[in-house]
């Protein structure tokens, strides 16, 4: 390997699992340790106005902690800055008071704000700090000609240009084509900080050094957000070959942040694995195996239709082919199979109502029902649709308005029933949602009044985080379509507040 400069950031991207507070003593002990090892660079934490919600001392880093730091340590100290959260006042307040107890300052930029971190970049220079551009969400620009444009004269800003793979997403031989394509337009000193999703940070740190990039980025354990880091004493292991390494230091302090491993266990897992080969953030991931109740295969497989050719998913309007003066939307809640003679009931006296299955967890269940029917299909619909439905049952599938963030899968033998909603921007929502959808359809038909049963809803203590945001979205949702005047009549047991309550016994007792 070439000769190249190590960057620790432990403090900084670990934080955000301790929420940026570490004790004393470990804090003491991760110090002596980096002084004697053949580490650079120590990036000890944010510098931010004050926020609202409790943050620890790395997130804000006082002057007191760049000061006791400085006298622990030899090495050059990084802060590290959110180019949208701060203006370019901002940045002369926080920046300027740290003065003679730091080296440079680092930039985080989304590439679509390129131009406004380069202002910001100027400003940190002119105060007399070396700055590093950290360009995030590397796997979105690496062939992105129009941005390597920008990249033009960024040398008179910035000392370093920062790659940032933050999905996780590259490969080796990515490093080594962007890095030839940056070569081309400017000599500025480049930085790669990799995350380990697909277990590839070490492998893409050391073809980046290979490439002639000049400093790179790790953490003890590797621990950092998400899926993690390079780990520090991986790549220390790497250069012992050529430089003389003391273990026993880095068994001290490994052995110290793995207490912290044990409580937080960060690292890669399979939904930051799809994450990373997919280039999606990892949160969006979490968010549909949890609160839109996707399963793993159902996300694969949303993806891989959402990459493939979106003309040939292009898909019909929603038609309806008759007038209705009622519709009943029928949730996923246990509420249905307690009440379902009633609401059978119900339908077989309206026949000229509409329903609409928010999923398709009861169609089933009334499949023998001649209404017209129509089932919002997204996120785990893929999985439980029984594709062994016959198209006889006045069944028609809807999908959420292209270009859909799941894909377009269509059930085979359903192509001719299957439509989408155009995107309504007016109601300012989401479609991405079964709660979201289904209440568009029910909207088409031009009913100021709808009927729902099984939204049940959750009693506050008793559902876990993803539930609850699902219940707080959906009542959003519902707020959403009471503003434009709909009235929303619950006639099973619910507990969103939304509703107006009824009974399925008394509608049918009519």
């Amino acid at each position: 390997m070439k000769k190249f400069k190590i960057l620790d950031c432990t403090l900084r991207d670990g934080g955000y699992y301790t929420n940026w507070d570490f004790k004393s003593q470990l804090v003491n002990k991760y110090l002596k340790a980096v002084e004697e090892l053949p580490i650079d660079y120590i990036e000890i934490g944010y510098r931010n106005l004050k926020q609202s919600q409790y943050k620890g001392e790395f997130f804000y880093t006082p002057l007191e902690t760049l000061k006791k730091v400085k006298s622990l340590t030899s090495k050059s100290i990084v802060l590290i800055i959110d180019e949208k959260k701060l203006s370019e006042d901002d940045i002369k307040q926080v920046i300027e008071p740290c003065g003679k107890y730091i080296d440079m300052i680092r930039i985080a930029i989304d590439p679509e704000r390129f131009n406004f971190g380069i202002k910001k970049a100027s400003i940190v220079r002119k105060l007399g700090y070396k700055v590093a551009f950290n360009v995030m969400y590397l796997s979105k620009w690496i062939d992105d000609n129009s941005f390597h444009k920008k990249l033009i004269g960024i040398e008179k800003h910035v000392d370093y240009l920062y790659l940032v793979d933050s999905y996780g997403s590259v490969y080796p031989e990515d490093i080594s084509r962007v890095v030839k394509k940056i070569r081309l337009i400017t000599s500025v000193k480049l930085g790669f900080h990799g995350h380990n999703n697909m277990e590839l940070a070490l492998a893409n740190s050391i073809e980046a050094v290979n490439c002639g990039v000049e400093i790179i980025d790790a953490t003890i354990l590797g621990m950092g957000r998400g899926a993690g880091n390079l780990k520090t004493e991986l790549l220390l292991t790497q250069i012992s070959k050529t430089q003389k390494i003391n273990f026993n230091l880095i068994s001290n302090v490994v052995s110290e942040f793995y207490l912290l491993k044990k409580k937080y266990s960060w690292g890669t897992n399979l939904p930051y694995i799809i994450s990373g080969f997919y280039s999606i953030p990892q949160k969006k991931v979490m968010d549909w195996l949890g609160k839109n109740f996707m399963s793993f295969n159902s996300i694969v497989q949303a993806l891989e239709s959402s990459i493939s050719d979106e003309k040939a998913l292009e898909l019909p309007m929603i038609k309806f082919e008759n007038e209705y003066d009622k519709v009943l939307i029928i949730g996923g809640g246990n509420s249905v199979y307690e009440n379902i003679d009633a609401i059978k009931s119900f339908l077989l006296k309206n026949r000229n109502l509409l329903i609409v299955f928010s999923s398709s967890r009861h169609l089933q269940h009334f499949l023998d029902i001649p209404n017209d029917k129509m089932i919002s299909f997204i996120g785990n619909e893929v999985d439980r649709f029984d594709i062994s439905i016959k198209n006889n049952h006045n069944l028609k599938i809807v999908f959420p308005p292209s270009p859909r963030e799941f894909g377009t899968y269509l059930p085979k033998g359903w192509e001719s029933n299957s439509f989408e909603i155009p995107d309504n921007q007016k109601l300012k929502i989401s479609e991405h949602t079964h709660c979201s959808l289904s209440m568009q359809i029910a909207l088409k038909t031009r009913l100021k009044t709808f009927y729902v049963v099984g939204f049940d809803g959750y009693q506050e203590n008793s559902i876990n985080k993803n539930f609850r945001e699902v219940f707080y979205e959906n009542e959003k949702i519902f707020k959403v379509f009471l503003d434009e005047n709909i009235k929303i009549i619950s006639l099973t047991p619910s507990l969103y507040k939304s509703f107006t309550s009824d009974s399925i016994y008394s509608i049918i007792n009519k």
